[in-house]
């Protein structure tokens, strides 16, 4: 009897914990219904002086929450995050008891796609919870659009930001009064504002915090403050990109005897430079963030260098004698232009990169061979770290260079060692010609004008022109390129993202690409330019 006891309870059990779990149906109809709220049971939409502890919306069947963290989003943005979680067949939103919510503001809590049903995941679409502190619900809004400065692609997940505080300084220090994020087309729509002047912020918010961090997050903002009132129709479009960087200097570095390396967070082209005693024994090599500064030794046991940027900053750097090092390092060749899988480019000099700055040029110790291993007439010449090589030469021959030991010294009486290269010059027949015009330019602005094929950059030229461009790019591989054209509004010789600390907005670039050149062909391309 007891058996049968114990037996009947874990039956009952069994039944008990069967029908707490929730189940597939199998069987019947596809489930292709959203989950439908329950007004009856649910906190009412749509109130006004209304300020919830907690909001409960009920639902006529079982439901769950899908990345709430991202497609949950509450505009004005709360201090502390409320607790969103699923009881039962509702979801609830408790607020913290120590939030306190705006006067006289209309909060929106948009789910996005969080909402599901557990059966088929079906989404309940575009649903939007809406209460206001004050007498009234805002009912006004704003639509637009954010796209890449660089290359014009849509950017989605931008946080779109409305402050009615206009300071400068508030995308620093204050979350907005409204905000949204953008789809996969860059879109983004915010509701129920109140009619007001606002400032428009878009950032990439990476942390999530509602506040631009400069220099880790894209950027975006309109230059002037908006106007929302009745009856207004406001379509924005904002360019976003990396802010671009306060040019400041970040590291020094003695990198081998003779070489100092200043690191800078941007292109130091303005930086100014003090090199005291040293100046007229300092080559000076400008890279893409870095200064190289090739120094013979000097006779005091350190050296002081002052760097500065115009009157905003200076900084005093120390170098001390490296007595570690007492021999440099060998020359040596770095890279060779020019040269593509032992193909000379018709036309074209051989370009050989050197590791130092050279000084002189032994050309009894180079030679040059043709064909026939005859030695034949050719130029050199060196600037800064590089040898040139021309000649004239003849189509389909090939040739060798041979730079024998003692060629070339650099600064520091440093000789290069033996070594050579055996190469074909190219038909004229492989190439193509490519005829440029470009139309609709400013007369009073700077373009920077650049083709590049992806691992070289084979022109750039920076000009100002009436209204068209006009350039022949001839004997050119018949590959494909891209054509950039950049508005250089500082004529500084790049391309610049954003500064929203100086209201700059990013420079107008236009990338077009050339995928259609054939050998032994002409080509003519025409860009309009059209300031965007």
């Amino acid at each position: 009897m007891a058996i049968l006891k114990s037996l009947g309870i874990y039956i009952l059990f069994i039944g008990l914990t069967s029908c707490a779990n929730q189940q597939l149906p199998t069987g019947g109809p596809v489930d292709e219904t959203a989950p439908k709220i329950s007004t009856d049971n649910s906190t009412p939409n749509q109130q006004t002086n209304f300020r919830p502890d907690e909001v409960e919306i009920y639902f006529n069947e079982w439901v769950k929450l899908e990345d709430a963290y991202n497609q949950i989003v509450i505009s004005p943005p709360t201090e502390k995050r409320p607790d969103i979680f699923v009881k039962g067949k509702s979801i609830r939103i408790k607020f913290d008891k120590e939030e306190v919510l705006r006067e006289n503001a209309t909060y929106t809590i948009n789910f996005g796609d969080a909402v599901k049903d557990i059966t088929a995941n079906n989404i309940l679409k575009n649903y939007s919870f809406v209460f206001s502190t004050g007498a009234f619900i805002d009912s006004l809004s704003i639509q637009g659009n954010v796209v890449n400065a660089l290359d014009g692609k849509p950017m989605e997940n931008m946080t779109v930001m409305l402050y009615d505080n206009l300071a400068d300084s508030v995308v620093y220090t204050e979350k907005p009064f409204y905000f949204a994020q953008t789809d996969k087309t860059g879109n983004f729509k915010i509701g129920n504002i109140k009619n007001g002047l606002y400032k428009v912020v878009a950032i990439e918010d990476i942390n999530r915090n509602f506040k631009f961090e400069k220099g880790n997050e894209k950027i975006g903002f309109l230059n002037d403050p908006i106007l929302i009132e009745a009856d207004s129709s406001i379509n924005l479009n904002i360019r976003a990109s990396t802010n671009e960087p306060e040019l400041r200097l970040i590291a020094k570095k003695i990198k081998e005897r003779g070489l100092v390396v200043l690191g800078f967070s941007a292109s130091p082209k303005a930086v100014q430079l003090d090199l005291g005693n040293q100046r007229d024994n300092t080559t000076i090599s400008y890279l893409k963030d870095s200064i190289y500064l090739w120094y013979n030794d000097f006779s005091d046991s350190t050296w002081t260098i002052i760097t500065s940027y115009d009157t905003l900053w200076a900084d005093t750097l120390i170098i001390t004698k490296d007595r570690t090092n007492e021999s440099y390092s060998p020359l040596k060749i770095t890279s060779a232009e020019n040269l593509n899988k032992k193909e000379l480019s018709v036309g074209k000099s051989i370009r050989l990169n050197y590791n130092r700055p050279l000084k002189v040029i032994n050309k009894s110790a180079i030679n040059l061979l043709d064909s026939s291993l005859s030695n034949v007439n050719f130029n050199a010449t060196i600037s800064d770290k590089i040898l040139s090589i021309d000649y004239k030469w003849e189509a389909g021959i090939n040739y060798q260079l041979i730079l024998n030991q003692g060629a070339l010294t650099d600064k520091f009486n440093v000789r290069s060692d033996s070594t050579g290269y055996k190469f074909k010059a190219a038909s004229i027949k492989d190439f193509a010609n490519l005829n440029l015009k470009i139309n609709g330019l400013n007369k009073d602005q700077q373009y920077i004008i650049s083709l590049d094929n992806g691992n070289n950059t084979i022109f750039e030229e920076s000009t100002m022109v009436d209204s068209v461009y006009s350039k022949k790019l001839s004997l050119i591989k018949p590959v494909k390129y891209k054509l950039k054209i950049v508005q250089d509004i500082n004529k500084n010789g790049k391309w610049d993202g954003p500064n929203y600390d100086t209201r700059s907005q990013a420079e107008l670039i236009s990338i077009s690409v050339i995928d259609d050149l054939r050998a032994n062909w002409d080509k003519d391309l025409i860009i309009n330019w059209k300031e965007k």
